[in-house]
């Protein structure tokens, strides 16, 4: 671990030599008259804030930087806090068309009074907020007039209110320093954007890592409570390993995002959800354009991801909520997930072996991953009267793919194994029943100028090349993610009767499964019916009791919003098209035949249910497969009508066997050349 960190902490050398080379602009920026110009924060989009990981990691292992999983209050303590003022920009005459810049607060920023909540118990009041310049140093950077890169930047501030202050009290051998972004390991941005006035605005995020270990000088790392006295004197508790994770965001364009319509979501504040990936709209990959004549061209990959999101909402500011994010493995997987190859970090999101053409080259990619960076916490802020996160979600994550792991073998050391700093907007919505949707589309751009890039045989280095000027990775990271409801259902059943059995299971009551031994798959697959779909799972996954029966481990999670069956997420389970007619269907399933005999009993049936069952929601199950399901498995109220029951057991033997004969479930073999089409008569 104490390795994994130092590697981490030196990472920001990589920003160094990957510092973005961008395309010049279509007309150069102009610096302002004078070299100075004050101008006005944008009160929605400028706030500071903080995001406290609260342990009890007392072992040395552990520390400093609090590394354990002994997280307390059910999560992070998050606050922010919207600022208003101005900010003086000093421009230094250009040298070779880059500008040397200092930022200053002349009358500092000011925030409201505002809560840090924990998921659980903790709460406390942070109040008089001010940001306000260092004592001995301005924030600065360069400025490439011609490109509008930014660089060498730093950005140094102090935070205050009343929380630091009760964190100094109760630790008194704290000497904190600055809030420094982007600091011994952070991220820092920063973009200029000419004004029709002559003057530039200015956009900045940053955040910092700012771990306080098991011990401040001997003495213990203590937690301030919301139970103070008048001179500060609060009471307080051991947290050992505590970090904070400052950030600041600023910019001097007024928001334009538009106000959400009917899809507005209204966040749990004070919680936690947890979203479920859409593997068909969420993967990650790279835009390879590189100087390199043997490729051929350009080339783009990506792998599909699966996995869920843990979201965090933080206490209500207005119109504005903190969010943390956190990557989650798929969900019951039929086997034990894999470790991340980079020890000490968890396993986020899985993806897909895959393949990367170029129009000469072709590349294998297997053993794809993505985890977050453990020590740069995701953290945004949530608007929502917009449904948008607050100047995009910065979201820095470890890769894992063996191009990759090729590519930082062959270059020597040149590229350090540094998280990827993906930015971009996220959003968060109601979908079209109801459910919870989240979208993130993230990109970094990183030149590849004078860097190795090796042959499709990864173990040749040899035959690897070397690429030109004009180089370029674009890493990106889009996804979707959901958080499933029941709406969908609803409103699927009452759109027609013929999905009475489906929306009798979807709704609450009992279902039934079928798990069939293949008979023609050479013991290849086996087949689970569910709803009239199919579902083919490889054998190896399912495993028999003592009586022979097959159980598959770990069932779950249906997707309300495709009505499929998953399994954790993992796409090893393929849904036969509905109308790909099976074998299996015909031969040892009630759900092969839609037609059946429709009796007096079955009328009466239904007649004694809507009798029982009263509400506009509770209508009769029609089909003679409703009534075998229903009669064997089901816990409805129509079922425990003593008339209806006995009514039930009539039509159910009818309809059993009934359904024997029309699926040909007593047939061994069927004749070749005999149609199987679903509307076929036997």
């Amino acid at each position: 671990m104490i390795r994994l960190v130092l590697i981490l902490a030196s990472a920001a050398a990589l920003i160094t030599p990957l510092a973005a080379q961008l395309p010049p602009l279509p007309v150069p920026l102009t610096l302002p008259p004078g070299l100075v110009e004050v101008l006005p924060v944008d009160t929605p989009g400028t706030y500071m804030g903080d995001a406290v990981r609260i342990v009890d990691c007392p072992d040395n292992a552990d520390n400093p930087f609090g590394v354990c999983g002994n997280l307390l209050f059910g999560g992070l303590a998050m606050w922010n806090t919207h600022l208003t003022g101005s900010i003086q920009i000093r421009f230094f005459p250009p040298v070779n068309n880059i500008s040397h810049f200092q930022i200053s607060h002349p009358f500092n920023l000011r925030g409201p009074d505002v809560l840090m909540r924990a998921p659980q118990l903790y709460v406390f009041g942070v109040t008089q907020n001010i940001l306000l310049d260092t004592f001995n140093n301005y924030s600065t950077g360069d400025l490439n007039l011609n490109t509008g890169e930014v660089t060498n930047l730093s950005y140094s501030v102090n935070f205050f209110n009343f929380f630091y202050e009760a964190l100094g009290f109760v630790n008194p051998k704290l000497k904190a320093p600055a809030f420094t972004f982007p600091g011994i390991y952070g991220s820092a941005n920063a973009s200029f954007q000419q004004r029709p006035d002559g003057l530039l605005d200015f956009t900045f995020y940053g955040s910092t890592f700012l771990p306080l270990g098991n011990n401040i000088n001997g003495d213990p790392v203590r937690l301030p409570m919301p139970f103070c006295g008048p001179l500060v004197q609060c009471a307080s508790i051991q947290v050992p390993g505590m970090s904070l994770h400052p950030h600041l965001s600023l910019t001097t364009i007024p928001a334009s995002d538009p106000v959400c319509q009917t899809n507005c979501f209204t966040p749990p504040y004070n919680s936690i959800i947890e979203l479920t990936l859409n593997a068909r709209f969420s993967y990650f990959g790279d835009d390879f354009t590189l100087n390199i004549p043997q490729l051929g061209g350009t080339a783009t990959g990506r792998s599909q991801l699966q996995g869920r999101i843990q979201m965090q909402f933080g206490d209500q500011n207005g119109d504005y909520v903190p969010v943390a994010i956190n990557s989650m493995p798929p969900a019951a997987l039929l086997v034990p997930p894999p470790a991340f190859p980079i020890p000490g970090l968890s396993l986020g999101f899985l993806g897909f072996d895959e393949h990367l053409n170029f129009p000469r080259l072709s590349y294998e990619v297997t053993g794809t991953a993505i985890t977050d960076d453990p020590f740069d916490v995701p953290v945004g802020e949530f608007n929502v009267k917009t449904g948008q996160f607050t100047g995009g979600l910065r979201w820095r994550t470890f890769w894992n793919q063996s191009l990759l792991l090729a590519i930082l073998a062959q270059n020597n050391g040149r590229l350090l194994p540094a998280s990827f700093m993906i930015h971009g907007p996220a959003v968060l919505q109601n979908g079209p029943n109801g459910e919870t949707l989240f979208r993130y589309d993230g990109s970094v751009g990183l030149p590849f100028d004078s860097f190795t890039w090796p042959a499709p045989d990864y173990t040749n280095a040899a035959a690897s090349f070397i690429a030109g000027p004009g180089s370029l990775l674009t890493p990106f990271f889009r996804m979707q993610a959901a958080l499933p409801n029941d709406i969908g259902y609803r409103r699927f059943c009452s759109r027609a009767d013929r999905f009475a059995e489906q929306c009798a299971i979807l709704l609450g009551r009992r279902f039934f499964i079928q798990l069939l031994d293949p008979l023609r798959s050479g013991g290849q697959e086996c087949v689970i019916h569910l709803y009239r779909q199919q579902f083919r799972i490889a054998r190896r996954h399912v495993y028999h009791d003592e009586s022979g029966v097959g159980r598959l481990p770990e069932l779950a999670h249906l997707d309300s919003a495709s009505r499929q069956l998953r399994l954790g997420g993992i796409h090893w389970i393929r849904q036969v098209e509905q109308g790909q007619q099976s074998a299996y269907r015909q031969r040892a399933s009630f759900h092969g035949r839609r037609r059946a005999l429709r009796s007096d009993c079955y009328r009466r049936r239904h007649a004694l249910e809507r009798e029982y069952e009263a509400g506009p929601k509770s209508g009769p199950v029609r089909g003679w497969r409703s009534q075998w399901v229903l009669a064997v498995f089901s816990t409805q109220k129509g079922a425990r009508n003593p008339r209806a029951r006995a009514t039930s057991m009539s039509c159910w033997a009818v309809s059993m066997i009934s359904a024997l004969f029309l699926s040909g479930a007593f047939s061994v073999r069927r004749k070749p050349g005999v149609s199987h089409s679903r509307n076929s008569r036997l």
